[in-house]
């Protein structure tokens, strides 16, 4: 009985959470943000550098966008700035996620071969997401 009342509780918890979408969305961000860096790290072993970046840089952004609250059709650069200096993230952080998603872009736009870079972006990429939870937690 106690089982179900807690299963109960759990239940209305979760579905009220689901209502407020902006909320699901800030709960769920840095879950999502690490599965899409597993798919990334598949593509790593893989050797698959289009998609490697691809899907690093979209862990990133998707981050950015649910943690933020901010719509992705409207997500840039200066909007994310805007909101991460509002949220007070430091500075340096700040810096490291852009040179993170500048590295994806140019990798993406301009690809170099270079599988000891695409180890080093998926770790920065990874303490990144780890940092920003941190501070915008």
């Amino acid at each position: 009985m106690l089982a179900y009342l807690g299963l109960l509780a759990f239940r209305k918890k979760e579905d009220k959470l689901q209502e407020n979408v902006v909320l699901f969305k800030n709960k769920k961000a840095n879950k999502i943000a690490l599965k899409r860096l597993e798919t990334a790290e598949r593509y790593l072993k893989m050797s698959a550098q289009n998609s490697f970046y691809e899907e690093t840089s979209k862990a990133v952004w998707l981050y950015l966008s649910d943690k933020l609250g901010i719509p992705l059709s409207t997500l840039s650069k200066e909007v994310a700035i805007q909101k991460l200096g509002e949220k007070k993230v430091s500075p340096v952080l700040q810096e490291e996620l852009f040179r993170v998603t500048d590295e994806c872009e140019m990798a993406l736009y301009a690809p170099e071969t270079g599988s000891m870079r695409m180890h080093q972006t998926y770790s920065d990429a990874y303490k990144l997401i780890g940092k920003l939870e941190d501070e915008l937690s």
